[in-house]
């Protein structure tokens, strides 16, 4: 009965969706225009209700979000390196992109570009160029993709099937 009271904690974690921090903001600004003002201050007293008393208004909000680093299928554990605004150039998709590399974040070593040759193991394009000399990710998965592995390794439309027991180590892949 003791071990129920902990139950509602097994699966507690932060709400992503939540803003670490959420700023909402207002502002009211006299335009310096008018009788008495910086700008046009000795106007008349009909002039001035046309071009005084005039004010610029607005609002809006602003959201921090947290550092949510992954907690499910993950192997190995390194400190949280804080980079900053390192700029990095990310070509995984069909287009370059240009961005920056806040924290070391896990990046797949099959698409982290060679600083000497420029390439990735990946594709010769398909990579990210710019990471900070000695980068090792916060946290890595269990079963990395690895340089020369399986290129459908972790694709979760295909299956492999592996039997020992059979005469001749037989191995079958379905691909969806």
């Amino acid at each position: 009965m003791a071990a129920r009271r902990f139950e509602r904690f097994y699966r507690y974690s932060r709400d992503g969706d939540i803003p670490k921090h959420h700023i909402p903001f207002n502002y009211l600004y006299d335009l310096p225009i008018g009788r008495g003002k910086k700008l046009l201050g000795n106007v008349g007293k009909n002039l001035d209700r046309l071009v005084g008393g005039w004010q610029v208004a607005g609002y809006g909000s602003t959201n921090s979000r947290w550092v949510a680093l992954p907690n499910t299928q993950w192997g190995s554990f390194a400190p949280l390196k804080k980079y900053g605004l390192v700029p990095i150039n990310d070509c995984r998709g069909v287009a370059c992109f240009a961005g920056y590399m806040y924290f070391n974040g896990y990046l797949p070593a099959t698409v982290i570009a060679d600083s000497t040759t420029g390439r990735c193991a990946a594709s010769a394009t398909a990579c990210v160029f710019g990471l900070p000399s000695g980068y090792v990710p916060s946290a890595a998965p269990i079963n990395p993709a690895v340089i020369g592995g399986d290129p459908n390794f972790n694709n979760p439309t295909t299956s492999t099937f592996r039997s020992r027991t059979a005469p001749n180590n037989w191995s079958a892949t379905i691909r969806a």
